[in-house]
């Protein structure tokens, strides 16, 4: 199939800004479009042009940059408005069999919904409305826009969350989601772990890093993980704190902080963990969840991101909104259980079976 992704934004831009980047391979999308390529279809990824790397570079499918307009009412970074894809979509219609877009509140969606409506696929990652004018845009545009236009669209849900909350407004929803696929060739379980947790975010507030830091310092108390370490893969402006709370609480030697960690790297430590650690205050989706099952890492996790009931029904983990010192002992102890189901579930959570299964839903609405 030739299969047209639109994807506009292609990393979070911190502040609004869009600092460049000499390669957009490490991004969540290329690594769908990679998984796409690997299942034999032809594709071409459709991104803003302030996205484009400083590099050229050979990603196996073709990316096409297209110029952004009137960017202080649609800002690049969190809304780009892009006219020119419309007369690229009319242009390429008959030759494209299938158009993915990311989210349903999406300029380019409702564009593709306006050209090829039955060609296009909504893959839908919010499961609430977003707060941006106290959650009124995107409530006035899911009940007008969404209901009157997208009619035709399948939408494929990232989780059961995105399910349950975009079937509110789409008469054509998925039978079945579709997370965020992990790189199947870069996230792949060891043969054995190591005694240590991980942590894999930007080290910011709302990631509640610190919190993780206390929870960690009170299960070493107990003699008998005293030798268990904490490695922080990510960077950002609470790394000096961070630090500073590690050497007061007397954990310096347990605690190491990475910095920014490129995948092959940040790959290497996930999959020899004895779980991964999250305890985020804002994240809805996390790519970082999919690598780890890939990887065979169990979670410990509180109830806020999407895919949290998957990983409870599944034993994947701990799910727990009060999770503690307790908690992380229990997946030290549990690790060969957690380990197993996560490698059972891991084709769910990479880029060539979440692709594939994708593909197949679209061939079968």
């Amino acid at each position: 199939m030739k299969i047209l992704v639109l994807n506009g934004i292609l990393w979070t831009a911190e502040g609004g800004v869009i600092e460049p980047r000499d390669s957009i391979a490490d991004c969540m999308i290329s690594t769908f479009a990679r998984g796409l390529v690997h299942n034999g279809h032809q594709v071409t990824l459709v991104a803003a042009e302030q996205y484009r790397p400083r590099k050229s570079e050979d990603l196996g499918f073709d990316v096409v940059y297209l110029p952004t307009r009137w960017p202080s009412l649609f800002k690049p970074a969190y809304l780009p408005w892009m006219p020119s894809l419309t007369r690229y979509l009319r242009q390429h219609r008959d030759e494209i069999d299938l158009i993915v877009s990311s989210e349903a509140f999406s300029l380019m969606s409702w564009q593709a919904a306006r050209v090829a409506p039955e060609k296009l696929v909504v893959w839908q990652e919010m499961y609430m409305h977003q707060r941006k004018f106290f959650t009124l845009a995107s409530r006035l545009w899911h009940n007008l826009v969404v209901r009157s236009t997208m009619k035709k669209a399948l939408m494929v849900p990232r989780s059961e969350k995105s399910a349950q909350f975009i079937a509110q407004y789409a008469p054509r929803v998925a039978a079945e989601w579709v997370d965020h696929g992990a790189d199947a060739e870069c996230f792949y379980p060891a043969d054995s772990h190591d005694r240590y947790f991980i942590v894999v975010a930007r080290l910011v507030p709302g990631k509640r890093v610190d919190r993780i830091i206390d929870k960690f310092a009170r299960l070493l108390q107990n003699q008998r993980y005293a030798d268990y370490r904490l490695e922080l893969a990510g960077d950002g402006p609470e790394r000096e704190a961070l630090e500073q709370q590690a050497a007061r609480l007397g954990i310096a030697d347990r605690v190491r902080v990475h910095g920014y960690l490129p995948h092959n790297e940040m790959a290497s430590l996930l999959r020899r963990a004895t779980a991964m650690l999250v305890d985020t205050a804002k994240d809805l989706n996390m790519v970082s969840i999919p690598e780890a099952i890939a990887s065979g890492t169990p979670i410990v996790t509180n109830s806020l991101p999407a895919n949290s009931p998957f990983i409870t029904r599944h034993n994947l983990g701990i799910v727990d909104d009060n999770w503690d010192s307790t908690h992380l002992a229990d997946a030290i102890e549990n690790y060969d259980l957690y380990h197993t189901n996560c490698i059972a579930q891991r084709d769910h959570f990479t880029n060539y079976g979440t692709t594939r299964q994708l593909v197949e839903l679209f061939q079968k609405a």
